[in-house]
């Protein structure tokens, strides 16, 4: 790699640090471009050559989020997809509890310059990409009957999670709820597809929870 390319990077990166500083400071609404230049020791149109506009900047941000729940599904020695699908939901929450205010901004950032708002964007849903990479891994192990695709399995638990996310970033949800709901809608979903075996644990977890 060039000195020219290492140095981009760098600044690449300072850049996103500087923003997540600036949204976890003064919320979604004080991610200004200019004050992010100020605060990156860059200038505006290096922002935009490296980064983008601030639509970019909150989507970089969001796939760090991603790249990190894909890092721990991937290093994971679990097999079984229910304990997959609880250590990803837990990493969710590590990742929000590490700064609260942070997290709720930057969903409420990226919903707001979606144009799909708070619709179930995919780009909003952090463990879509994971959820459909558990279902295709118990479909290949015969734990799923085959008859929902992965893909359509994926889509359901993503969107359990999204809506439990949303209770969160709303406020009637606390993390530790939000774990309990997005588990919840996750078992249902699993239990669609489920072979049996893997069906009677779904339900004893789904009861429970429910005690």
């Amino acid at each position: 790699m060039s000195v020219r390319t290492l140095v981009k990077q760098e600044r690449r990166d300072r850049i996103l640090s500087r923003a997540q500083e600036l949204i976890s400071q003064k919320g979604f609404e004080g991610l200004s471009i200019r004050v992010l230049a100020a605060r990156a020791e860059v200038s505006t149109p290096t922002i935009y050559n490296l980064v983008g506009n601030k639509e970019d900047i909150l989507h970089c941000l969001g796939e760090s989020i991603v790249q990190q729940l894909t890092e721990a599904y991937q290093s994971s020695a679990n097999e079984d997809p229910i304990y997959q699908a609880k250590e990803i939901i837990q990493k969710l929450h590590q990742i929000y509890a590490q700064d609260e205010y942070y997290s709720r901004e930057l969903f409420i950032g990226k919903s707001a310059l979606s144009q799909t708002g708070y619709g179930g964007a995919s780009e909003n849903i952090p463990m879509l990409k994971v959820a459909k990479d558990i279902c295709e891994s118990a479909l290949k192990k015969k734990l799923l009957r085959g008859e929902v695709s992965p893909a359509v399995l994926g889509q359901g638990i993503g969107n359990s999670v999204y809506l439990a996310q949303l209770g969160w970033i709303q406020g009637s949800l606390g993390l530790a709820e939000f774990e309990s709901q997005a588990m919840t809608g996750i078992y249902l979903t699993l239990a669609a597809d489920a072979m049996p075996k893997l069906q009677i644990r779904l339900v004893k977890y789904l009861k429970q929870m429910g005690t």
